[in-house]
This record gives structure tokens, C-alpha cells and sequence, in this order.
């Protein structure tokens, strides 16, 4: 019994832990096992992921150590060079990111261990630390659909964004599925929305983009695809999640490689409400799943045509590592439209203007700001060739706030990258 108990902790262990501390994870494993060989198993399961991992090491934490967020932010930015990018990962990247968030959460003022407060579900998550990562997660589970709670219907072009995390999947384990569903009304499940388009992403010995499909009555057309495409590499560690809606269209990437392009699949009010919907991620069976730095903003005006009309444009949709000024490799695809206008035209010149929120001392927000500029200056240099005496740049930290900070939506928005024509 003490042996199976053993293999069911090791299994819940997630992926991202260094290998020098098998040693320790496997005597502390033993420990607890032997304290609690009189507990039923089921009492371990029922107290979830926090319990059994703990008892290994700690490996999720409920808490990290308390510093403030001036001494964090002064680390962060001390420790990092403008322009210090991981960008060659994400070259063959063609998603443009949407330039006015609606909605995002990265679930930091949720308490560890609770529902976070801008979902709705109608079964059961939580928020969880994990110890090689800084974010907080939503660890979703069972059979559970998770609502954004947006403040109205998605328009008609937007775009998501998120990270999602897996452990637990491989030969010989039981499998689950993720479905990213597109609905016409709220819903906390696919079933109870009347209609749905989905893509439905399948975890078990790989990661699959298993089906792509439209259904019920908003679909006056069904389309529904097999795709069978296994992909491996993308089990058991962190991808970046990106989609695209156009209208009917449906686009669908992930980290770079765009797997789903469907033109017509939104069809009536497919998509004017978003779900993440998971299917048999059972702690218990060594699962997890949980996403972060969940993110939906509109697709307004194009940057060309909003440079031509007002002289200058402002994306939220290029993002920096928290309060340091390195690039994060999934702005990849907004950077090189930005490089490509600019080749096109070869008298256009660009004062590029950081912004952040007001977190933190204004001082810092302010120096923040002026090395984020200066990051994006030199990307564009370095990575695209261009001309460094067109460029420019400058920064207004949180002197120019275009909503109120009193919002994770607003402070989105307000940390951006405003282009002017110079």
C-alpha cells in the first residue's frame, strides 16, 4: 500500500521541478507516507493538490516570501537590459494581438487557494502558486467550465491570449480534454449555450488539436474537422495560447505555429462569449492544468490606418516581462507588422512612448517607461534592420493614464506603446 501511495505522489509532482531534488522529493515522500499510512487515501485526494505536493517539499506554494514592491521592482528592472528579448523562438509568429483590452487577470490579487473573483464556473478551481514559476494560476479541474466575466457581450474582432500549463499526461496515464468554446449566450458548460463552436485539444501520451467544430442552432452551416495533428513537445510544460477572431473567422496558434485557420465557423452570435471548459483533469490521477496572464482585447482600427489618420497609435498589445523592460517573445508578430509598415515606407519616422500604470513609485514608473521605449527601439533596430536615425523614444510612465487604475482592464490598458509620426 505504502508503494502505490509513493507512486501517486511522485506522479502529482509537477514537471518543472529540478532533477537534484529527486533525492530530497523522494525521502520526504517516504516521511509522509509513513505519518499518514492511517489516513484513507480518499482524504488526500479530497484535500487537493496543496496537500499531497507539500508533503514532497512544498513544490506548490501558498505564499512567498513578503517583500515590497518597490524592492521588487527595483530588482527586476536593475537585473535587466533594454532590449534583452527571447525573440528568435517566435520568427514564423503572424498573430497581431488586439490594441484595447476588455478583460485580463493573471489572478495576483486572488488569494492561493481560492475561486478567482472575475470567473464564474459551475463546478470547481482554484488559484495556485507553482515554485519555479512567479505567476499565480488557475488550476482547472474535473469537469468544470471557466467564464471570463466580461462586462458585456465580445465584439465582433478580438483577440485572447493566455499561458496554459500541463503535468501528469504521458504513456500509460489517463487522458483529459480542454475545449476553447465559443458561445452565444453565458454558459458555464458547451451543453447548456444551445450552440457552440470549439476547438477541442486533447491531453494524453501527446497534446493533440483533436477537433475543430461548429453545432446547434446558430450554426445554419455545420463544419466539424478531425485534425489528428499530435504534438508532443507541447505536454507536460507551458505553451502561450493565442486566438484571433475575425468576424466568422477562427484562428487559433500555439507558442508560434498557427494549427487552426476556420473561415466561417462563427457563424449567427458564435463567439460572443468565450469558455474554457476541462474534461476529466483529475488531481487525484496526478493532472494539472491551469492557465495565466489571461488576456482578451478588441482589434480596432489597424495601426497603418490610424498613423495615416491621427499621426500616431498606441497598442497594449506588446508585453514586458512584470516591472522589467525585456520584451516577451509573443509580441513578436505586432513588432515585425510595425517593422514591415516602416519598410514600406521609408520616409516614416517613429517616436516610440512607453506608458505603465501607477503601481509602485512614480520614479520607477517613469524610468520603467523610458527603458521599455528603449527596448522596442532596439528590437526594431537589432531584430529588423531598421534605421536607428528613424526611431526615437521616449517615456511618460504614469503621467498619461487613458483609463482609471482602479481596474486590472484599465491598468492593462494603460501599460502600452504609443507610436508617433515624427
Amino acid at each position: 500500500m505504502k508503494k502505490h501511495i509513493i507512486l501517486l505522489l511522485l506522479v502529482s509532482i509537477p514537471f518543472f521541478v529540478q532533477a537534484q531534488l529527486g533525492k530530497r522529493i523522494k525521502r520526504a515522500a517516504k516521511q509522509t507516507t509513513e505519518n499518514k499510512a492511517a489516513q484513507k487515501t480518499g482524504e488526500v485526494v479530497n484535500k487537493g493538490l496543496d496537500e499531497s505536493i507539500d508533503a514532497v517539499g512544498g513544490l506548490f506554494k501558498k505564499k512567498k516570501t513578503e517583500t515590497s514592491d518597490q524592492e521588487e521592482q527595483e530588482t527586476a528592472l536593475n537585473n535587466k537590459n533594454p532590449g534583452e528579448t527571447e525573440f528568435g523562438v517566435f520568427r514564423n509568429f503572424t498573430f497581431i494581438p488586439g490594441n484595447k483590452v476588455i478583460f485580463h487577470d493573471d489572478f495576483a490579487k486572488d488569494p492561493s487557494g481560492d475561486f478567482p473573483a472575475n470567473w464564474g464556473t459551475g463546478g470547481s478551481g482554484e488559484v495556485v502558486s507553482l515554485s519555479n514559476d512567479a505567476s499565480k494560476w488557475l488550476s482547472i479541474q474535473r469537469r468544470s467550465g471557466y467564464l471570463p466575466t466580461t462586462p458585456a457581450e465580445l465584439p465582433e474582432n478580438y483577440t485572447i491570449e493566455f499561458d496554459l500549463t500541463t503535468n501528469g499526461y504521458g504513456e500509460g496515464k489517463p487522458s483529459s480534454k480542454v475545449y476553447l468554446s465559443f458561445l452565444p449566450k453565458k454558459a458555464y458548460s458547451m451543453g447548456q449555450a444551445g450552440s457552440v463552436a470549439d476547438i477541442e485539444l486533447l491531453l494524453h501520451r501527446y497534446f493533440r488539436v483533436a477537433r475543430v467544430e461548429n453545432f446547434g442552432s446558430e450554426a445554419k452551416m455545420t463544419i466539424g474537422n478531425n485534425m489528428d495533428r499530435d504534438f508532443p513537445e507541447y505536454l507536460n510544460t507551458k505553451v502561450h495560447i493565442s486566438i484571433a477572431v475575425n468576424k466568422q473567422r477562427l484562428r487559433f496558434w500555439v507558442n508560434e505555429e498557427k494549427l487552426v485557420d476556420a473561415p466561417s465557423i462563427l457563424q449567427g452570435k458564435l463567439g460572443r462569449y468565450f469558455l474554457i471548459e476541462a474534461r476529466d483533469i483529475l488531481p487525484e490521477k496526478g493532472h494539472f492544468a491551469g492557465i495565466t496572464n489571461f488576456r482578451i482585447a478588441e482589434s480596432e482600427e489597424d495601426m497603418r490606418s490610424k498613423l495615416l489618420k491621427d499621426g500616431k497609435f498606441s497598442t497594449s498589445g506588446i508585453l514586458f516581462n512584470s516591472n522589467a523592460a525585456v520584451v516577451k517573445k509573443e509580441s513578436y508578430g505586432i513588432l515585425k507588422s510595425i517593422a514591415d509598415m516602416m519598410k514600406s515606407d521609408e520616409n516614416l519616422k517613429l517616436n516610440i512612448v512607453g506608458h505603465t500604470d501607477d503601481v509602485g513609485q512614480e520614479a520607477f514608473n517613469q524610468e520603467l517607461s523610458l527603458k521599455r521605449a528603449e527596448a522596442v527601439k532596439n528590437i526594431l533596430i537589432k531584430e529588423f534592420l531598421i534605421d536607428a536615425n528613424r526611431l526615437k523614444f521616449s517615456g511618460k510612465g504614469e503621467t498619461e493614464p487613458i483609463e482609471k487604475n482602479n481596474t486590472e482592464r484599465g491598468k492593462a490598458n494603460n501599460r502600452r506603446v504609443e507610436f508617433i509620426k515624427i
